[in-house]
């Protein structure tokens, strides 16, 4: 695991986090289709109290998303018969790298294409309405009665591509390749080329 963090003269961070991939593992593979999309937002209210949040919104401040980064690489990414709510018994692929740009919390990976083809041909035909959720555990809250939840601390456990209307922040997005398998390389370095397809 690598963690980078990228200073530039503009006035952001773009901070980082992703596997080393090998020559060996980097070819294209029948079962390996790239995907990257915007997980959640950051120093923003949710649009809809996610499941867990006992009918709270809940606000994610930068430091503290960034703090569990980490904890997104590796897990896997799940989807419901319906793509209207969580699956986590039904992982579909991996999340392979994240970062935060601007507001936006952005995750990469790949899917399991051969493995679970009508789910992949559905998010490559539907991408436009669909979004993506978190999955968190060990969250800790600022302040309970408050209408709005501030997540002090969370590590992540997964998450779901579902309908763009089920998702807590309903701004965010998913895009699988709908080129062939030799752009991996160039879709994991670019999430914004996979946001194009």
């Amino acid at each position: 695991m690598t963690l980078v963090r990228y200073a530039h003269k503009a006035p952001f961070a773009l901070d980082a986090i992703g596997f080393d991939i090998a020559d060996d593992i980097a070819e294209p593979h029948i079962n390996r289709v790239p995907f990257s999309g915007v997980l959640s937002r950051v120093d923003e209210a949710s649009t809809r109290p996610p499941n867990g949040s006992e009918g709270h919104k809940v606000f994610i401040p930068r430091e503290v998303a960034e703090k569990a980064l980490p904890t997104l690489i590796g897990m896997g990414i799940d989807v419901d018969t319906d793509f209207k709510d969580h699956a986590t018994t039904r992982k579909i692929g991996v999340i392979t790298e994240a970062h935060i740009e601007g507001k936006d919390l952005v995750i990469s990976g790949h899917m399991y294409a051969k493995d679970f083809p009508g789910e992949v041909a559905y998010i490559k035909k539907h991408k436009s309405i669909l979004g993506a959720s978190y999955e968190i555990a060990d969250v800790q809250v600022r302040d309970t009665s408050s209408p709005i939840w501030e997540l002090e601390s969370f590590v992540f456990t997964g998450a779901a591509i579902l309908k763009k209307n089920a998702a807590a922040y309903q701004s965010t997005s998913i895009a699988a390749s709908m080129q062939s398998l030799e752009t991996a390389d160039d879709l994991f370095a670019h999430p914004e080329i996979a946001a194009e397809l």
